[in-house]
């Protein structure tokens, strides 16, 4: 079991408000008895800190170091890891990385350590083969990040996104008009905007609220958007800053709808978003854009790339009634909380050297 072990946990999105994997992790790790060292981009947004979590100041890199010749980059990340070894004031157990930008000769920064390489981003281009090369074990959020993986490293594996259960506050969207819910960053490239605003222009009778990070929060690292105020001007959207996941679920639980939206060119990028395993935990009705990762799922998700499709679509799902439907979508994301999770990724790390 991973329990009382030093972890050097290195992530591409800051501590903040707005939760997504590596986030989750760190905090059922602390939780679990660990001490959790977060290595991230810094921020100054100000967010209380889990327990056992302890947020690291990133390292001073060499410019052009995935550049260097291979001798010296590895000197290089060598150093990194004395530094943060000596900033955490204890020895790394375990290194695990969901970022190949910086710190991507894993076994140079601790080479003692478990080395983890866990890939959510079909994007984490940089220095992933790297990455891959000297961790004992990779993770990958969708099928085609794994098979990505595997021509690297054979210990290679698929690990769905994983899911928390947060008690409900309370009916924080109280309105007799339909309610739709979608959350995230707001400021993300993959959104398909137009049709987002096509969807609320044409249902006005619908109140859209959307949820997260409008360029103010951790995920869209200072981003904004002119997509942003072409939804404020209408009338039936509503733009809440980001919240925590605990508030995040009670709004869930308050909405008719969940909307997932992402433009069909960006597919392979989106195959398997972190958001869909959350709203799935609240049994509401989903309408989505199509998701490779569940498509063997269709019956937990509506998700088309048609245009009037989309829109016809979340005009059915706010007519459902079907608690069997709903009791599905929970109990997937059940069987997907962190913690099994965790206990997938422990069974596999008891594998190494066998």
């Amino acid at each position: 079991m991973i329990k009382d072990k030093n972890i050097l946990l290195i992530s591409p999105e800051p501590w903040g408000k707005c939760m997504v994997s590596k986030h989750h992790y760190a905090q059922h790790l602390a939780a679990m008895g660990n001490r959790v060292f977060f290595l991230a981009p810094a921020s100054t947004e100000e967010v209380e800190i889990p327990y056992g979590v302890k947020i690291l100041d990133p390292p001073k890199v060499p410019k052009g170091m995935r550049y260097f010749p291979a001798f010296w980059r590895l000197i290089q990340h060598r150093k990194i890891g004395k530094q943060l070894q000596e900033q955490a004031g204890a020895a790394f157990d375990i290194v695990w990385t969901f970022d190949t930008s910086v710190c991507f000769d894993l076994k140079e920064i601790a080479p003692k350590a478990v080395r983890i390489l866990h890939v959510v981003d079909l994007s984490m281009e940089f220095e992933w083969k790297l990455a891959a090369l000297s961790a004992d074990i990779c993770l990958g959020s969708s099928q085609r990040i794994k098979e990505r993986l595997v021509k690297v490293n054979p210990n290679a594996h698929f690990i769905h996104h994983g899911y928390t259960k947060y008690p409900i506050v309370g009916n924080l969207l109280e309105s007799d008009r339909p309610k739709i819910v979608y959350a995230g960053n707001l400021t993300i490239a993959y959104l398909d905007q137009s049709r987002l605003l096509s969807l609320v222009r044409n249902n006005s009778e619908y109140d859209f609220h959307f949820i997260g990070d409008r360029g103010n929060s951790n995920l869209s690292m200072g981003r904004t958007s002119e997509f942003l105020s072409e939804l404020e001007s209408l009338d039936n959207v509503i733009l809440h800053d980001a919240v925590n996941p605990e508030l995040l679920a009670s709004y869930y639980a308050s909405a008719d709808a969940l909307l997932i939206c992402y433009n069909p060119i960006y597919r392979e990028q989106i195959s398997n978003p972190h958001k869909a395993m959350e709203y799935l935990g609240s049994g509401k009705p989903i309408l989505s854009t199509w998701l490779e990762e569940y498509a063997e799922h269709q019956d937990l998700i509506f998700m088309t790339d048609d245009l009037t499709g989309y829109t016809e679509g979340l005009k059915q799902l706010l007519k459902e009634d079907d608690l069997d439907k709903q009791e599905k979508r929970k109990a997937f994301a059940r069987n997907n909380t962190y913690l099994k999770q965790i206990e997938k990724i422990e069974n596999l790390l008891k594998t190494l050297g066998s």
